[in-house]
């Protein structure tokens, strides 16, 4: 059924629900203690997410607060409607093969959604 412009089946959310919504993603965001490996540091970060764009924005914002981070593998898992499956997943490896898909892989196993993890 073909719906004029301003008018759908769906209500869209409004600036504030999205502001909101970001809000609490972001309070969300919680750390692990830093891990000395081989001269490296480590730090794992988690946020509960909703939807696959809040992915970018957590990211992002890690960046800006964490700017001294030379790698980040990222995976994620998200409820999604539109998904064949009913989950929108991904990775990053960020130029550590693999890294990124077993963070996943661990994900799945555990069942775990509307979340994302970077290392």
């Amino acid at each position: 059924m073909d719906y004029p412009q301003d008018i759908s089946p769906h209500t869209e959310q409004t600036d504030e629900q999205d502001k909101m919504e970001m809000k609490a993603v972001m309070d969300s965001i919680s750390q692990g203690k830093v891990k000395m490996f081989k001269k490296s540091k480590f730090q794992a970060f988690s946020a509960a997410i909703s939807h696959e764009d809040h992915v970018v924005k957590v990211q992002d914002h890690l960046d800006i607060v964490n700017n001294k981070c030379t790698n980040a593998i990222i995976a994620y898992r998200v409820t999604d409607a539109n998904s064949q499956n009913g989950i929108g997943e991904g990775f990053d490896d960020d130029g550590e093969e693999g890294c990124g898909e077993k963070l996943l892989r661990l994900l799945q196993k555990m069942g775990i959604e509307n979340i994302i993890v970077i290392v």
